[in-house]
């Protein structure tokens, strides 16, 4: 941009950037998958070698999809912060902040098989906002790059 390139040659850029951010993302939900596929496989052999009750299973199974979601949605943010967008960062914070102390309120009263949905939802409602607002960043990226640079 400094240098004079061509407005073709800038949106290469650009959509390169997008491409390894996504493909980034994506990498790292091939991973979780993986480890998430073979957790469920031997979670019960886990949690017996720990000493933990099997009752426990389902409570593990969900937060083991709760921490693979979080783990997405903390890629996101640290592409949003490679972005310069801390109001994003600190907004995806305040709703998971929130919907997880709203969600395990509810679930804590719905009773014991309820728990650790309280922070299933609210990873996957943080999960998706967080990439609809990279998604919205990215599509906007040229026009915050050029437009905004007085702010």
């Amino acid at each position: 941009m400094r240098e004079g390139d061509t407005l073709a040659r800038i949106n290469e850029f650009r959509d390169e950037m997008v491409r390894v951010a996504r493909n980034g993302i994506y990498e790292i939900c091939k991973v979780q998958s993986f480890t998430l596929i073979i957790l469920f496989i031997w979670g019960e052999d886990l949690l017996s070698a720990i000493g933990i009750s099997t009752l426990y299973l389902p409570m593990f199974y969900i937060d083991l999809v709760s921490v693979s979601l979080q783990l997405i949605l903390l890629a996101i943010q640290n592409v949003l912060f490679y972005l310069d967008s801390r109001h994003i960062n600190v907004s995806l914070c305040v709703i998971f902040f929130a919907s997880n102390l709203i969600f395990t309120f509810v679930t804590i009263e719905l009773g014991a098989s309820f728990y650790g949905y309280g922070y299933a939802g609210a990873t996957f409602i943080s999960y998706v906002i967080g990439l609809a607002l990279l998604s919205r960043k990215f599509d906007r990226l040229e026009y915050e790059t050029f437009m905004l640079q007085g702010r």
